[in-house]
């Protein structure tokens, strides 16, 4: 019988890795499988309670031409995990062709995601760094004695992480609820929804092998050392840092998803990528993960996952994260540091603009 196999995501889950190893590595597999990296105006065409006639002819069409010569069609794009009713025209249309369909999708932990998310996405994202500093505006927070991770995350405790609409369609932090209603919206399909977590860097299995064990497909002998490769793009922190205050004061700076080929050939040649997490961010990320435990164990129980993963040493409480706010505002506001940082984020950026200059020449 043939198979499809839905890769739903979400994004900054290890997506981009699954993608790679897939375009990259030619029948990686023991099984005839095919790749297919969806458009997003095709998931977005599909994102409605009901299909249009010529769209399940047209989509009919798309499943049988990518799956003729194969056993598996896997289909995958990140934007999925925010379209969960495309994923359910996906397995109807899969079901009409009595095609074996299986959904799989990532996770990790909330601080982990939104820091990764703003690393890639939003520190860039004049909307949410608007929304950011309106949030932090009205609570009587001055956004400039903080940078703009610490804003984000600041303002996402704030407003019960009901934040970024504009890159998000939905209440993305919250897994439990996610996958449940994806579970719920495929049901009747006889669809098999696999969640996992994010892999780390020492676990026994990596996450290629993962995903192969949840798809039920073979990985060749000869694929095996190309597993453990990991497409993630990372950006310096401090131009991370300088963009996200250029965006702050001009629109148009640079696109959320584009030119991160410029970006990456600049952090390149900055020096330093690792920066010391502080104790004001361990604690906002202790917070994060308190707030989501109780949905992740039900996550975890609900989809077969070791809650061991999202453990976390001290539960924090939100009258106590927003004393801790209001008093780092405080320190900084009678102290330098805030000024030391900036000062070495200008001298950083100026050394590094003079290198690109004198390197073109």
């Amino acid at each position: 019988m043939k198979k499809l196999v839905i890769h739903v995501g979400p994004g900054k889950c290890g997506s981009s890795s699954i993608q790679s190893f897939f375009k990259v590595n030619k029948k990686p597999c023991l099984e005839k499988v095919n790749f297919n990296l969806m458009k997003i105006k095709d998931i977005d065409n599909l994102n409605v309670e009901e299909l249009s006639k010529d769209l399940i002819e047209y989509y009919t069409r798309f499943l049988k031409t990518n799956i003729k010569k194969f056993d598996v069609l896997i289909i995958s794009h990140e934007y999925l995990f925010q379209c969960p009713l495309a994923i359910k025209q996906l397995c109807s249309l899969g079901d009409g062709l009595s095609i074996e369909t299986c959904i799989i999708g990532y996770s990790r932990r909330q601080s982990d995601f939104i820091i990764s998310a703003y690393a890639q996405w939003i520190f860039r994202s004049k909307d949410v760094i608007q929304e950011v500093n309106e949030i932090l505006h009205s609570n009587n927070i001055n956004p400039i004695l903080f940078d703009g991770l610490e804003k984000t995350i600041i303002a996402a405790i704030i407003a019960d992480f009901k934040i970024a609409k504009s890159l998000f369609k939905i209440d993305i932090f919250n897994w439990n609820a996610s996958y449940k209603n994806i579970k719920t919206l495929t049901l009747k399909y006889k669809t098999s929804v696999k969640s996992g977590t994010l892999p780390k860097l020492h676990d026994k299995v990596n996450l290629i092998e993962d995903f192969c064990l949840k798809a039920n497909i073979t990985l060749k002998d000869s694929s095996n050392e190309k597993t453990g490769i990991r497409d993630n793009t990372k950006f310096h922190p401090m131009l991370v840092e300088g963009i996200h205050n250029a965006v702050s004061y001009k629109d148009d700076v640079i696109g959320v998803h584009s030119n991160n080929d410029v970006l990456i050939s600049i952090s390149n040649i900055m020096s330093g990528l690792d920066l010391d997490e502080s104790e004001f961010m361990s604690l906002l990320k202790s917070y994060v993960d308190s707030c989501f435990l109780d949905s992740n164990k039900c996550f975890c129980d609900e989809f077969d996952i070791n809650a061991l993963y999202f453990e976390i040493e001290t539960l924090v409480k939100k009258d106590f994260i927003i004393k801790c706010i209001r008093e780092e505002q405080q320190r900084r506001a009678n102290g330098q540091s805030t000024l030391e940082n900036y000062k070495k984020l200008s001298a950083l950026l100026v050394t590094t603009c003079l290198q690109l200059k004198m390197s073109s020449k």
